[in-house]
């Protein structure tokens, strides 16, 4: 909670600010169960597709034949696994990426987040999550600075990790963003992660939070 709603409950400024404090505290790390549940849904993908392919290699070494095409097949198999592997790392890391601008831009008070993200520069794909949070954060008060026209007024600086958006944030028609749930919904239930990224993109381009 922020300090005016501790005040409006009657506490005074002083302990409103404490309380506030430590709110934010308390909310640092914190992961809404959706982004969860998405990214425990694309390791379990990604999981499942190495250990088929592992599975088929295994056969092959069992099987007889000809021993040059076996070979070739096994190692076609270890490339495609390796291929595999890679996509899937590159798809995580977009998600949680994502993920995280879409929070960072929604807590600074981004009228619109795609708008906001093509003003942010390149971030170092080697960089872990911490890395590239403390990045963006940088690159958004850069931004907001330079920008804030872009920024509904009164907004603070990002300084919590990991709060939840407020619902009804924006004013968008409801069938507008159902109709965004929908796919999104969909592109989960196939486990299409790029489908699932374009999707929040599109809606956050609109000022609609897919979580």
């Amino acid at each position: 909670m922020k300090k005016e709603e501790f005040e409006t409950l009657g506490i005074s400024a002083e302990l409103a600010e404490k309380a506030a404090t430590a709110s934010a505290k308390e909310l640092e790390g914190y992961v809404s169960k959706d982004q969860f549940n998405e990214i425990k849904a694309a390791k379990e993908q990604a999981e499942k597709t190495v250990r088929d392919r592992d599975g088929q290699l295994e056969a092959l070494k069992k099987s007889t034949g000809d021993t040059e095409s076996l070979n070739k097949r096994i190692s076609d198999l270890q490339e495609e696994n390796r291929l595999e592997a890679e996509k899937h790392q590159k798809e995580m890391q977009m998600l949680k990426r994502e993920s995280i601008d879409t929070q960072l831009l929604t807590e600074a008070g981004a009228k619109s987040i795609k708008a906001v993200i093509a003003l942010m520069g390149d971030v170092d794909e080697k960089m872990d999550e911490t890395a590239y949070k403390n990045e963006r954060m940088k690159q958004l008060e850069t931004v907001k600075k330079e920008n804030d026209y872009l920024f509904t007024a009164g907004q603070n600086n990002v300084t919590v990790k990991g709060a939840k958006p407020m619902e009804g944030s924006d004013s968008l028609p409801d069938a507008q963003r159902s109709g965004y749930e929908a796919r999104y919904e969909a592109a989960k239930k196939s486990n299409n992660l790029i489908e699932q990224i374009k999707i929040k993109e599109e809606a956050a381009g609109e000022g609609i939070i897919l979580i």
